[in-house]
């Protein structure tokens, strides 16, 4: 199964396919990513374009979670997996956007987990 993490209409498509087809589904791994060499003190990056990343590295997950939690919650047993990188602590100077979504893609992790304390 394909879907766009950029889309919430194809998320909602995908919650609805998957847990139709897998119903005891417990586990979501979140693992979307773009990664693209920008030199912001070049000027690169159109500001249309810009955030393209964003979209697909940060708030991508982030919905895939909202859309899923409840059914995962349903579960006895559940996992939530959000992949990261080291670039969220050692950011990469080419790569600054994919870096600062890696960052804040472990510090929603993390808050989110706090929560669930």
């Amino acid at each position: 199964m394909q879907s766009d993490v950029r889309d919430p209409g194809a998320i909602s498509a995908l919650y609805e396919e998957v847990t139709q087809e897998f119903p005891a589904l417990n586990i979501l791994i979140n693992n979307a990513g773009i990664m693209r060499k920008i030199n912001l003190q070049a000027g690169a990056g159109d500001l249309r374009d810009i955030t393209r990343e964003i979209e697909t590295t940060l708030n991508g997950p982030i919905r895939m979670m909202k859309q899923f939690l409840p059914h995962l919650q349903k579960q006895r047993r559940a996992a939530i997996v959000n992949v990261s990188s080291g670039l969220a602590f050692v950011p990469f100077p080419i790569s600054p956007i994919y870096s600062a979504t890696k960052a804040g893609l472990h510090a929603f992790t993390r808050a989110f987990a706090r929560s669930t304390d």
